[in-house]
């Protein structure tokens, strides 16, 4: 569920858009193969009608957020600056983090975090990043809308810097949603 505006090829120009599907079947959680179930594939938007295309082949086996450093710069083109790190949680899932750190050019620094929950059933409560004694600026926090009546807490994380850390925090634990 995308805003309009966000998808809109006359408001972004040059802009790449992925899809992706994830097949569940309760044999691979059992056998240990739970987390190789998503694949993605680019798609390209009619901003006329919304209507989607296929573009391309399907990448297979692999989450959506791996087209950032796959297609980072342009269709086909990685970008070298975006790290891809799986953290497992015992006896729960899988969560790919990704980095991508950019120089200012001015002796500041722009850093992006994407965070995309494969197989974790209680869900990520919150993250951290380290920050010492940095000056931090621009925090931003965005996720996706729910609807339909999904049964979860569509409010924003809250967000924060201090005591060496920037976070951000669900606003509820698991327990209470």
């Amino acid at each position: 569920r995308v805003p309009q505006n966000e998808i809109d090829p006359n408001q972004n120009a040059g802009a790449l858009y992925f899809a992706e599907g994830m097949y569940i079947h309760p044999d691979d959680s059992f056998n240990g193969n739970n987390a190789n179930n998503a694949s993605y594939r680019r798609i390209t938007i009619n901003g006329t009608n919304w209507a989607l295309t296929l573009q391309g082949s399907t990448f297979q086996q692999k989450p959506a957020i791996f087209a950032w450093q796959e297609h980072g710069g342009g269709v086909g083109v990685a970008d070298p600056n975006v790290v891809l790190t799986p953290v497992d949680v015992p006896d729960d899932g899988r969560f790919w983090i990704a980095t991508k750190v950019t120089n200012n050019g001015n002796g500041t620094w722009h850093y992006q975090y994407a965070i995309q929950n494969i197989t974790s059933f209680r869900s990520g409560g919150s993250f951290a990043v380290p920050v010492n004694d940095a000056v931090v600026t621009g925090v931003e926090f965005r996720d996706i809308n729910y609807h339909s009546g999904e049964p979860f807490d569509p409010t924003d994380w809250t967000k924060g810097a201090g005591a060496g850390e920037v976070n951000w925090v669900a606003p509820q634990p698991y327990s209470a949603n």
